[in-house]
């Protein structure tokens, strides 16, 4: 017979039994087949969705990369990450993008690489002048190691980036005359970007240089305070230089980039297949719309000239060889690494 003790203790032993099975029958013993894979996100169902700056207007070449990351990232996702865009300087210029980025108040962005080399030096490299033989070159060095492990320089930063844009390369416009040798920049005022590689080239060929911000450039050249620039045609297009300067003459000499970088911190915090998903579009839209510039860049020459710039060829044999001491500085500042880097890729 069953003492009172007993059966106290057997209906707790019944009532642990049932309170496991309905437990067991509540969370199920596997995920459910596929799941592990039905998104990148690690939460089915959790939309991730991130602000990207840039300084473009939207008929821009940085807006076209944007729109090829945004549709590889949005579709290879499922719509679980979701890439909004902000275009034509809606969050600021690269400056304030930048810092943006740095202080954690916004996700990503396209950039021009030259500003970056103010927060980055190494990227400098990149504006080396006459450092580019050619497009191909280009492509080569986008696609290499040496590109992603110069992308990384600025983690102690809290920036990184995850791919590149190949612009084209920067020629002179200016409102006095043609620039037919290396003595036509002498004492020409010119506005450069803010970066101490574009001074030294132009102070090596004998221009008075002028580092200022985009924003405050076309006002000046209306105004008169300064009477040259140096963009990429599509640029010089895009932000209708053409209404405040003549003449257009095909120095080419240095190639233009823009990065797409990112937060390292808001990056780094989500999921990792997340990470992988944003650098491997980063980098095939990179590449792609690269790739499909060098035809449209030559169609922007002509364009310029429809809108009554006079352009005109140099010897950049001539303006190469005045770089000697842009080298000598170079090398002594910030080694010559990434420049063998680049050449290698030739």
């Amino acid at each position: 017979m069953l003492t009172d003790r007993k059966r106290k203790l057997l209906a707790v032993l019944i009532t642990l039994s049932l309170f496991t099975a309905m437990l067991s029958g509540c969370t199920g013993g596997s995920k459910p087949s596929g799941e592990e894979n039905s998104t990148p996100t690690e939460t089915k169902g959790e939309k991730i969705v991130l602000k990207l700056g840039h300084i473009n207007p939207v008929t821009g070449n940085y807006h076209q990369y944007a729109l090829k990351f945004k549709e590889l990232v949005e579709t290879r996702s499922n719509g679980q990450v979701e890439i909004d865009i902000y275009p034509a300087g809606q969050l600021g210029y690269d400056r304030e993008l930048l810092e943006s980025l740095q202080f954690n108040n916004l996700d990503l962005s396209i950039s021009t690489s030259s500003p970056i080399a103010n927060f980055i030096p190494a990227f400098m490299a990149l504006d080396f002048p006459f450092i580019f033989d050619d497009w191909d070159h280009v492509i080569r060095f986008i696609e290499s190691d040496a590109a992603l492990e110069l992308m990384n320089e600025g983690a102690n930063k809290n920036l990184i980036g995850l791919g590149m844009l190949a612009r084209g390369f920067r020629s002179t416009t200016n409102s006095k005359r043609p620039l037919n040798s290396v003595d036509d920049f002498k004492g020409l005022k010119m506005r450069v970007i803010e970066s101490p590689i574009y001074i030294k080239t132009f102070e090596a060929l004998g221009a008075t240089v002028a580092a200022m911000s985009w924003g405050e450039v076309f006002t000046a050249l209306q105004q008169g305070t300064i009477e040259a620039v140096e963009l990429d045609y599509r640029t010089l297009y895009d932000e209708r230089v053409y209404e405040v300067q003549k003449y257009l003459t095909g120095t080419e000499h240095i190639f233009a980039f823009a990065t797409l970088m990112a937060s390292k911190s808001i990056f780094e915090s989500l999921p990792a297949d997340v990470q992988q998903l944003l650098r491997d579009c980063a980098i095939e839209a990179g590449v792609e719309v690269s790739k499909a510039q060098k035809p449209i860049i030559e169609e922007y020459i002509q364009k310029l000239q429809d809108k009554g710039m006079e352009y005109n060829d140099i010897n950049r044999e001539e303006l190469r060889s005045k770089m000697g001491p842009v080298r000598d500085w170079f090398v002594k500042e910030f080694g010559d690494k990434y420049l063998k880097a680049i050449e290698n890729c030739r």
